[in-house]
């Protein structure tokens, strides 16, 4: 025994290679090198355990697995709680752990993707990990959440058991940290305490890195939404060229997790600059991609590693993508970020959640950065004749809203990790 203090964190599983959930651990790795503690890091399942793994992590042994992404190493929960509350304090980390959609995702993960249990079973199982349901709540004193959002919950959900359990929970752990105004909002509801529930994106508290002197590039990646191919296409090409940059594909997620629009034939065909990093490619160069889509050939997707994705993205001039935490981690890396989003889904929607619901994390995130201009509505863009990316291109070069929404996510994660530090230091010594 070392005779250090004790943290367990609480992670969410990853589906496959998921460059923005990674980052999301690799942030608090950060922090745990300042607390002088033990930390263990926790999944209630992992990918390589279901009946067809997506990749993405190993097997170490039967408790233990480690994700290819971060190199760390988490330990499985099931059938452990014990073991998981059994230190000096318990922080659930980032995303969507404590989210009524969640819960059923996760129990839909153990009963159909892995055979492990029932639906009912693995139901009460996943508020038993992600609630603490059943456990005392004397003990909830050592408990901190950090992250984590709310926002794709209905108002049925307050009504259930899950209600129930959430509110118990929210309103005696020791702190409670939310990403977003609504999540942070609903929680305070729950809490006789006046502190705050609000915290920037887990990711944000990674640090930032040095970026290139004289970037010139377009980063692009185009995958977590439904979207024209042809409109993003002439959007991101319209772009490129008023802004003279190259674009360049940013490879930050594959299938199952994500579906890439670099993998799709009308968006090569609309855009076919973008595989040879020209904003004005050769007529040679435009023939050679209509020829591979035609014949449906196609580069295999690959799996950077994250060091080498973060360098990527603090090496582009502008960014433009459509996923949440690739927006992120390029704020995090000083690097202006346009985000085309699709706000009007009718089916189940994995930025914004049930059809009808507003709550798109993208919109939060940059209406808290105040880069709302940034905020481009793919829905509405056209294949010609749109000026879209006109008046994009103006906001970029003017650098107002860029320099604020930097400075923006600068102050509020410097603030952030200083006091999660100093809340965890606090917990271990009580």
């Amino acid at each position: 025994m070392s005779g250090r203090p004790k943290v367990s964190v609480i992670c969410a599983p990853q589906i496959g290679y998921n460059p923005g959930m990674t980052s999301v651990d690799l942030a608090f790795n950060h922090i745990a090198e300042q607390l002088g503690a033990d930390v263990t890091y926790w999944r209630l399942w992992d990918q390589s355990e279901w009946l067809r793994p997506p990749g993405g992590s190993r097997v170490i042994d039967a408790t233990h697995v480690q994700d290819w992404g971060s190199g760390l190493t988490y330990e499985l929960a099931r059938g452990r709680m014990d073991e998981v509350v059994d230190a000096d304090a318990v922080l659930f980390w980032g995303d969507f752990l404590h989210m009524a959609v969640y819960l059923r995702q996760t129990a839909d993960v153990l009963s159909r993707r892995m055979d492990a249990m029932s639906f009912e079973e693995a139901l009460d199982c996943a508020a038993q990990y992600y609630l603490l349901r059943g456990c005392d709540v004397g003990s909830f004193n050592r408990v901190i959440t950090y992250g984590s959002t709310l926002a794709f919950n209905t108002a049925s959900d307050y009504s259930s058991l899950y209600g129930m359990d959430l509110a118990r929970f929210v309103g005696n752990v020791r702190r409670a940290w939310f990403r977003d105004p609504y999540s942070a909002s609903t929680a305070q509801t729950f809490r006789s305490d006046e502190l705050s529930c609000k915290a920037p994106d887990a990711a944000f508290l990674l640090p930032s890195q040095p970026r290139e002197e004289a970037p010139s590039r377009l980063g692009v990646f185009i995958g977590r939404s439904n979207l024209q191919p042809e409109a993003i296409a002439a959007f991101g090409r319209d772009l490129a060229r008023r802004l003279d940059l190259e674009p360049l594909w940013i490879p930050w997620g594959i299938a199952p997790g994500f579906w890439p629009m670099d993998q799709r034939r009308r968006f090569r065909a609309a855009w076919p600059g973008l595989e040879h990093n020209s904003s004005r490619p050769t007529r040679a160069q435009i023939a050679q991609t209509l020829w591979s889509t035609a014949r449906g050939e196609r580069a295999a997707p690959y799996q950077p590693a994250i060091g080498d994705l973060f360098d990527t993205l603090a090496s582009c001039s502008v960014i433009v993508t459509d996923t949440y935490h690739l927006a992120v981690n390029a704020w995090r890396l000083r690097t202006p970020t346009v985000c085309v989003f699709d706000g009007d889904h009718r089916e189940w929607n994995v930025n914004a959640g049930v059809p009808g619901n507003l709550r798109d994390k993208r919109y939060d995130l940059y209406s808290q950065l105040d880069a709302l201009p940034l905020l481009v509505d793919g829905q509405r863009l056209r294949p010609v004749r749109d000026r879209t990316a006109r008046s994009v291109a103006e906001v970029l070069e003017d650098g107002t809203v860029g320099e604020t929404a930097i400075g923006r996510a600068q102050a509020t994660s410097s603030a952030a990790r200083s006091t999660l530090v100093s809340e965890l230091r606090a917990t271990l010594l009580a």
